[in-house]
């Protein structure tokens, strides 16, 4: 009988389970996660924020284009997980070469990134990146900037702008231009 008993009990309670779990898939939403991610042979990893950054120039008035450009923006490149020395102290780098490319360039004006909005977007008017000290940077030329001791966090500056183009008055409407980066360890 206490055999029966423990039966009918055991039988109740996965019952009560596998309806229990039935209630919880009758679904009242669901959705999908996508985790990715890159293996890099460096002595530093790019931090997650800094894979694909989306920087905000502000709005900015024609007029103050005219002049030549808005109030640079600093952006940041940040290394994290740094190993720069090989254990025994002696540095396996002490600056990074950073070079900026782009597919869409200002074909009036060297190495400024060109809006690629289209019709909706403002004419005569393009992207400065600039070093931390505000020269500016010539895309596909290697940048090298000194890291700091041997931090196991590294902060790269940078700046951009808009720039009016030499082809014209700059026009109201949006603006994006588009770069990637490509970091070397020396």
């Amino acid at each position: 009988m206490v055999s029966f008993k423990k039966s009918l009990l055991c039988l109740a309670a996965s019952t009560l389970l596998v309806a229990g779990g039935a209630l919880a898939d009758a679904g009242q939403g669901e959705g999908k996660i996508t985790f990715k991610g890159v293996v890099i042979d460096a002595p530093c990893s790019i931090s997650p924020d800094s894979v694909d950054m989306e920087v905000n120039l502000g709005e900015v008035s024609t007029d103050a284009l005219k002049s030549g450009t808005s109030a640079p923006i600093s952006f940041d490149i940040k290394l994290q997980d740094c190993q720069l020395d090989d254990g025994t102290g002696t540095p396996v780098a002490t600056k990074v070469g950073v070079t900026f490319n782009s597919a869409n360039v200002d074909p009036s004006a060297a190495n400024i990134l060109a809006n690629t909005r289209g019709l909706e977007g403002a004419h005569n008017v393009g992207v400065r990146l600039m070093k931390e000290d505000e020269s500016h940077i010539d895309l596909g030329v290697e940048q090298d900037v000194p890291l700091v001791g041997m931090n196991d966090v590294q902060v790269l500056t940078f700046k951009a702008h808009m720039e009016s183009l030499p082809s014209g008055l700059p026009t109201p409407g949006a603006v994006e231009a588009n770069a990637t980066y490509v970091l070397n360890y020396l």
